[in-house]
């Protein structure tokens, strides 16, 4: 059997690696578009969560995985001057996204996977004499592009706005922050990927946005405002940037999962929003789920295409409809800020998803608790 992998990122290069462990004589292509040093972004956060479904697909993956990662404990939600520390249990790990490709990368090719960069792809019809082609590129992806009706592909955008920065701070807990300003609310998310550096996220309301003037500022411009409306939580440190654009995100969506021996993964199914910090969780599962059923029916791809979307979906749909939930209450949580203190942020925000309850706060972050667990805002919003 061929296989062709339209992508090259953690969703494509997992899914070959592991579709070579089970199945040795399969031939897998993965095509990129970037040179293999070469990515957007700046650090991927994995979740404790998440690190036994890599255990039982590859243990030794996990482990060069989180070798190159940064660990991350707590959470802090600063708000009106007070910050708000959720004493969580358990480290998370964020590692540098180039980082986490040489990882995967180097496995791929250990496994037997062809890695062929710097392959642009217009048309995933071009590989219509492989058995089986994975539209693993991402958001903006060639495979669901090229049938996009036949995938019955829907897409809307958010109304808020967000730039994904870096910077040379490094942010041990977690820090989500929301400063007030003479044109809105703005916020910002940091979490360590390096001993150094973290991801920094920005984001504000589409009025805030347009109030402030960030649409007709230059690169160096934007980057300055953002400077100066975090300089507490930068506490000195400089933005870094890297196709950083303030942009509002796309919601896409697919009816099927895959058109004929086309089959979608991670980001170019679902796409992503980086506020519950489990896109790349997402994605290498789907690759997990889809290898499986391959290699269960070989022979047979649409029978394997088929049970893919059954065994994965039911996981999966409960993960995006939190990602769903948590996007919008980013939507529209701009206008709720002036009510709420730290202590009652903190809460909403924890409940935005409906996945957490007190109990599992208890077992979670039991300093946070014992200090706001009989809150009335705890009440309210987890009661």
């Amino acid at each position: 059997m061929r296989i062709a992998v339209v992508g090259g990122g953690p969703a494509g290069l997992y899914f070959g690696t592991l579709m070579r462990k089970l199945l040795p004589d399969t031939s897998v292509d993965v095509y990129e578009q970037n040179a293999a040093q070469s990515t957007f972004g700046f650090g991927v956060g994995l979740q404790s969560g998440s690190w036994s479904y890599f255990k039982a697909d590859n243990p030794a993956l996990l482990e060069d995985i989180l070798k190159a990662s940064h660990m991350i404990r707590g959470h802090q939600i600063v708000h009106k001057g007070e910050t708000v520390t959720l004493d969580y249990t358990q480290d998370d790990a964020g590692i540098e996204r180039l980082a986490l490709l040489h990882v995967l990368q180097t496995h791929a090719a250990q496994a037997g996977v062809e890695l062929k960069f710097c392959e642009r792809i217009t048309d995933a019809r071009q590989f219509e004499a492989y058995d089986l082609i994975v539209g693993a590129d991402g958001v903006n992806s060639v495979v669901r592009n090229s049938f996009e009706k036949e995938f019955g592909t829907t897409r809307r955008e958010l109304t808020a706005k967000m730039a994904w920065y870096g910077t040379t701070k490094a942010f041990n807990s977690g820090r989500i922050s929301f400063r007030k300003t003479p044109y809105g609310w703005f916020w910002c998310v940091g979490y360590a990927h390096s001993p150094t550096k973290s991801t920094f996220l920005a984001e504000c309301d589409d009025e805030a946005y347009r109030a402030s003037g960030l649409a007709d500022m230059s690169q160096e411009e934007q980057i300055a405002f953002a400077e100066r409306i975090f300089a507490e939580d930068l506490d000195g440190a400089s933005i870094l940037y890297n196709n950083s654009i303030w942009r509002a995100l796309p919601v896409i969506r697919v009816k099927h999962w895959n058109v004929g021996k086309y089959a979608l993964v991670g980001d170019a199914l679902h796409s992503p929003h980086p506020s519950i910090g489990s896109g790349t969780r997402l994605a290498m599962d789907d690759a997990s789920a889809l290898a499986r059923a391959v290699a269960a029916q070989p022979d047979d791809i649409a029978a394997a295409l088929t049970a893919y979307r059954a065994a994965r979906e039911p996981s999966k749909s409960k993960l995006v409809g939190a990602m769903e939930a948590s996007m919008e209450w980013y939507e529209t949580i701009a206008d709720k800020l002036d009510d709420m203190d730290a202590e009652e942020l903190t809460f909403c925000y924890l409940a935005r998803t409906g996945r957490i309850s007190l109990d599992r706060l208890r077992e979670m972050a039991p300093g946070f608790m014992a200090t706001h667990g009989n809150s009335d805002a705890a009440k309210r919003w987890l009661g």
